[in-house]
């Protein structure tokens, strides 16, 4: 939390949003970081749709909140939920900035902190986010008539990067949002025979989910990069590169005739080694001997364009004595694949 946090003065103070569609899902994730000025002071809401519905109201249908217990809790109706108790870390210290997420499923509640899954409860009922005629409120749960100040966040706590999902974040994903503070993005997809360029006016796709992150036109990749999703071939086109994670894939979708592309018209750079995935298997193998341009690149440092020699290819089908390389083509920048049977070699004495 670096930017700029909202501070609540403790009376009729919350951030309310309007109902819209979007927000009528059943399965979904809740992640912001909070800090707390004070505690004993009742239940203090971070983000609720209870809001003026009572306990087991039927309209606004969650709630996370520090509960008066002193820990961390989240409620759906019929008060199903998922608590993090104060031996988990749950009774939060004030003054210091923590991430509390709330993953809901269908059947199932997941409550994290700093990114750790903390508690969870399942055999939940009807978890829809927002219905309509309700609020989305920051910084207050439920009220009625008679208490209009119930759970509302105590005066001076401050609430920063929420970040509403309308579907259920994985483990790794809420762990990625605690050391990223941003939006986590699963691998990179681009659909089948599309274009993506980041920074240039052509912006064509049909689907795209995310791979790492994208950070002033450089896409960082540190999981899997996987431009083919539904058996045809894709090209991405952006403007740099970074493979910076370890154990990374590329998966290039190869055929006969043609692959998948990744075109890098700035920088492209590779901080560890990985694997380029052709996915074929030995029912289905490539014709050798078989070389085809996986990447092309403007720039590509000496000591990058080493590690990037020095990935395996895998994927290929091919059984038998065969040579699998990459091979850098620094005159016409360009990224190849390459494999070739070695055959046999008798010695007579």
């Amino acid at each position: 939390p670096c930017g700029k946090a909202v501070r609540f003065p403790g009376v009729s103070g919350s951030l309310k949003m309007p109902y819209a569609p979007a927000f009528t899902v059943n399965s979904y994730s809740v992640s912001l970081w909070v800090n707390l000025a004070a505690k004993d002071i009742g239940h203090q809401a971070f983000i609720s749709t209870r809001v003026d519905t009572g306990e087991a109201g039927a309209g606004g249908t969650f709630d996370f909140k520090f509960n008066a217990g002193n820990f961390v809790s989240s409620y759906n109706v019929g008060n199903y939920g998922a608590s993090i108790t104060p031996e988990q870390g749950g009774n939060l210290t004030t003054g210091t900035w923590h991430m509390v997420t709330c993953v809901v499923s269908p059947t199932r509640i997941d409550a994290y902190l700093n990114g750790v899954l903390k508690g969870y409860t399942n055999n939940i009922v009807g978890p829809t986010l927002l219905t309509a005629g309700h609020l989305l409120t920051l910084g207050r749960g439920v009220a009625v008539a008679g208490d209009p100040n119930r759970e509302m966040l105590g005066a001076g706590s401050m609430i920063d990067d929420v970040a509403v999902f309308a579907r259920a974040l994985s483990s790794n994903e809420v762990a990625a949002l605690y050391t990223t503070v941003t939006a986590p993005q699963p691998p990179l997809r681009v659909a089948s025979a599309a274009v993506l360029d980041l920074l240039g006016t052509s912006n064509t796709t049909t689907s795209v989910t995310g791979g790492g992150t994208i950070s002033n036109g450089v896409l960082t990749v540190t999981d899997s990069l996987t431009p083919d999703v539904d058996s045809g071939m894709a090209v991405l086109t952006i403007d740099n590169l970074a493979l910076g994670g370890t154990n990374l894939v590329y998966a290039c979708t190869t055929d006969a005739a043609t692959n998948d592309l990744v075109r890098v018209t700035g920088t492209l750079s590779a901080t560890n080694t990985g694997t380029i995935a052709l996915g074929h298997t030995s029912g289905n193998p490539l014709t050798t001997p078989f070389r085809r341009t996986v990447m092309t690149y403007g720039t590509l440092d000496a000591a990058d364009a080493q590690r990037l020699a020095q990935w395996r290819v895998t994927g290929d089908g091919v059984s038998g004595s065969t040579l699998r390389k990459v091979i850098i083509d620094t005159a016409n920048h360009r990224v190849n694949v390459e494999i070739r049977h070695v055959g046999s070699l008798l010695l007579l004495y």
